[in-house]
């Protein structure tokens, strides 16, 4: 959990840091390089917004920017290609062993992102969920892909956000964002924060 929210515990959150830190220098920069975070968007403004707060908050090298659409993410595009080919691999002599410990080589890929909500920028009857599906289909379609990936989620809509297809995602809890009220979902540790989030409340 962030700092600032209530489930925030400085002693968990100072661990998992330090350990964040011992992984990275031990394996993750072998394979990443300096880039350890790859992160998108196909709106400029956007792009430079984001730049501007890894400066501030002292972060700016660990991250990949592009300017490009969710298809066109160098970082997604490797994991996806890897994929395809483990996939269709149909002389493939790896024993089940082998197999494994191939995909325990794998990097973790998580994928966190807050897809367009369709009400601030659109309005309320601008044509809100029906129109932002697609989009939410294209997120889904991709990420199922991937073999190891996790996700987070924050939506407005959790009946639209399970419409993108991706297995096991669930509420995490609900918090007010810009005059909204939004809802964190996650693929991982869904049941270790209780809420009282509604799917309703959020039609």
């Amino acid at each position: 959990p962030l700092e600032g929210t209530v489930w925030y515990n400085p002693t968990e959150w100072n661990q998992l840091v330090t350990n964040s830190i011992s992984n990275n220098n031990n394996n993750n920069t072998k394979s990443l390089g300096s880039k350890l975070i790859g992160a998108s968007d196909r709106d400029a403004g956007a792009m430079t917004a984001a730049k501007e707060n890894a400066k501030r908050a002292g972060v700016y090298d660990w991250i990949d920017f592009q300017h490009c659409a969710l298809k066109s993410q160098p970082w997604l595009m490797g994991h996806k290609n890897k994929t395809q080919h483990n996939n269709s691999d149909s002389d493939n002599t790896l024993s089940t062993t082998e197999e494994s410990e191939e995909e325990e080589k794998e990097s973790p890929l998580w994928i966190v992102t807050n897809p367009p909500y369709g009400k601030r920028i659109r309005g309320s009857g601008g044509g809100g969920a029906s129109s932002l599906l697609p989009l939410y289909q294209t997120l889904g379609h991709s990420i199922r892909h991937f073999n190891h990936v996790d996700v987070a989620l924050y939506t407005q809509d959790v009946t639209l956000a399970r419409r993108t297809g991706i297995p096991n995602i669930n509420p995490i809890f609900t918090a007010p964002h810009g005059g909204l009220r939004v809802t964190a979902m996650s693929t991982t540790g869904a049941n270790t924060i209780q809420t009282n989030h509604d799917d309703d409340e959020t039609k």
